[in-house]
């Protein structure tokens, strides 16, 4: 903005100068060679006067006390009756400025060079330029000025907004002494305390939530626990299956409340293919209890950097949507393709309805009973890694996760940080 603010007045500074100095010089010029013509015809005419006496009386014409006076004219004197006079220096072949005066049938002629003429009008116009380039050189000075006072108050307006998406909510607001600024920036200050009033909402609440689910959750897990001692051989298979969900939900609220607040455990290498296998586990019996079947083809080596909990999540929004809407067995894949991972998960059932393909990942949207949340939190999951969520086909329902592939050994500098190879 301030370079196009800074063209913008060097633009309309050109303009003027343009407009005010090429008349100028043309007028100057003009006034200089004006000058010298009337100066000649003065000189021609002072020589008449001079001379007309002395013609009228028939005496001898002497021209000298005038060459002294004008030591670079030409005067030519001719009489009505006699030869022609002439006095000062030759200008033949050279451009002349000429006057001529006649009196009573005696012609007087002075011619002076144009060469000083030339010289000032070039000396005017010279004065003019210089002008110009100064009044330009002021105007850009002033430009500058102007324009760093224009936007300095909005480059203050976009470190406050910067902060604002950093998480600084209590800025105040700016007092540049331009309405408009202020405006805005009264504006802004106050939207940010509002964001800020209602993050603090959320943050509230998922604290409380996760409080409220982790109390009946660790009674359940002392439950299951003890029912995993004391049970036999199928009942402490249930129960540690059903421990190990337990934990993993621990985890999806753990991760969910960091989430929420904003301080998200760093991302790592990630084997996608076992992250499947794993996370599927629990979804194969319970797709057995519905006498549906999970099928795997779990390309081995393929890494991601990710956090773990949001893919499980994902995976787990994704089996689920495939238990609760699809039909038939429910297959699962996980394969490279160039730089991308892929995780495919699509069943056997009639697929997604027209109307929903385009609205099916937003919030509240659900084909039959259900939250509507599952898919839309599995893909803002996704987005969080750098992947996407989408729809690869609709009928029979196929949802691909695609995610940047990485080496199993992030690559590491050779050197230390600041230092640079010689």
């Amino acid at each position: 903005m301030k370079s196009r603010l800074l063209a913008s007045m060097l633009a309309i500074a050109f303009v003027c100068v343009a407009i005010l100095g090429v008349p100028l010089a043309i007028l100057a010029r003009h006034q200089v060679w004006t000058s010298a013509r009337e100066r000649v015809r003065e000189q021609a005419a002072s020589v008449a006067a001079g001379m007309e006496d002395r013609l009228d009386a028939g005496k001898p014409i002497d021209l000298r006390g005038y060459l002294r006076l004008m030591p670079d004219r030409r005067i030519v004197v001719t009489p009505a009756l006699g030869p022609a006079v002439t006095a000062g220096p030759t200008l033949a072949g050279r451009p002349v400025i000429s006057a001529t005066v006649v009196v009573a049938d005696n012609s007087i002629t002075v011619a002076a060079p144009r060469a000083p003429t030339i010289a000032r009008g070039r000396e005017v116009t010279a004065v003019v330029i210089g002008l110009a380039l100064l009044s330009t050189a002021a105007a850009v000075g002033l430009a500058l000025v102007q324009a760093r006072w224009l936007t300095r108050p909005i480059a203050d307006l976009v470190t406050r907004a910067d902060m604002l998406g950093r998480g600084a909510f209590t800025a105040e607001p700016l007092a540049t002494g331009t309405p408009e600024i202020d405006r805005i920036s009264h504006v802004l200050e106050r939207s940010a305390r509002q964001i800020g009033t209602l993050l603090d909402l959320q943050r509230d609440f998922a604290s409380d939530a996760a409080h409220q689910l982790r109390t009946p959750l660790t009674s359940i897990g002392l439950h299951l626990d003890e029912l995993s001692r004391i049970g036999d051989g199928p009942v402490r298979e249930e129960a540690e299956d059903a421990l190990t969900q337990v934990g993993r939900l621990d985890d999806v609220i753990t991760s969910l409340l960091a989430r929420a607040r904003g301080d998200s455990a760093e991302p790592d290498v990630v084997d996608l293919g076992a992250l499947a296998k794993d996370g599927s586990a629990a979804w194969e019996r319970v797709l057995a209890r519905h006498d549906r079947r999970l099928r795997c083809e779990l390309a081995p080596g393929v890494h991601v950097l990710a956090r773990r909990e949001h893919l499980l999540g994902v995976l787990a929004s994704l089996l689920d949507n495939a238990l609760a809407h699809g039909d038939g067995d429910v297959r699962l894949s996980v394969m490279q393709v160039e730089d991308t991972a892929v995780l495919r998960v699509s069943d056997d059932g009639p697929g997604i309805p027209a109307d929903l393909v385009s609205t099916v990942f937003n919030r509240r949207v659900s084909g039959s009973h259900g939250t509507g949340i599952g898919l839309a939190l599995a893909r803002s999951l996704a987005a969080a890694e750098s992947g996407s969520l989408t729809i690869s086909s609709s009928r029979p329902a196929e949802f691909l996760l695609a995610l940047p592939a990485v080496d199993a050994e992030p690559k590491r500098d050779i050197n230390p940080p600041g230092q640079q190879q010689g």
